[in-house]
């Protein structure tokens, strides 16, 4: 059976993917730096935070979607392929337009941080399952990756309270 989606979209979306992943690959080549952790014990403390969402993430809501007959095998690779489009994304806004030095950080909790900025589309994602194509599960993604980084520090700057745990880990946000 062949895709439903029309030729044109079949045509340009892998070429406008393959556009999106080279530039955040420069981006991160060019202006990011990879935080190593140096203590084993402060590793294993946020490891299991790390693991345990992105368990949710991808077993959670990837195969939740999966029961759905007639979507089964899209649904996996769109949720795959929207967390780490989100978990990239958020990382990137992040560390420009939120950080107080202006370059982008790579360490595990940026990452936790971006798996939970993509939950929220991999939530809505499954309303709109069957009826979007992947452009505009792309576009929702970058648009509400950047809405919930939004928000999310709008709270902790205008409305600041204190997070202590968060499964394993203190969050420093």
């Amino acid at each position: 059976m062949g895709s439903k989606y029309p030729k044109s979209l079949r045509i340009f979306l892998p070429l406008w993917v393959l556009m999106l992943e080279i530039a955040f690959i420069l981006v991160f080549f060019f202006f990011a730096s990879y935080e190593t952790i140096s203590k084993k014990s402060e590793f294993l403390k946020t490891y299991h935070a790390f693991q345990d969402i992105n368990v949710m993430a991808v077993l959670g809501l990837g195969f939740l979607k999966a029961s759905l007959r007639r979507y089964t095998w899209s649904s996996v690779a769109f949720n795959l392929f929207n967390l780490a489009l989100g978990v990239q994304w958020a990382i990137i806004l992040d560390g420009f337009l939120f950080s107080s030095s202006g370059k982008i950080t790579v360490n595990i909790q940026r990452i936790i941080l971006g798996a939970m900025s993509a939950m929220s589309v991999l939530i809505s994602s499954g309303a709109t399952l069957g009826k979007v194509n992947l452009i505009q599960l792309i576009v929702m993604t970058l648009l509400e990756v950047t809405a919930f980084l939004g928000t999310k520090n709008c709270r902790v700057g205008i409305i600041p309270f204190n997070l202590t745990s968060f499964y394993y880990m203190p969050i420093m946000f």
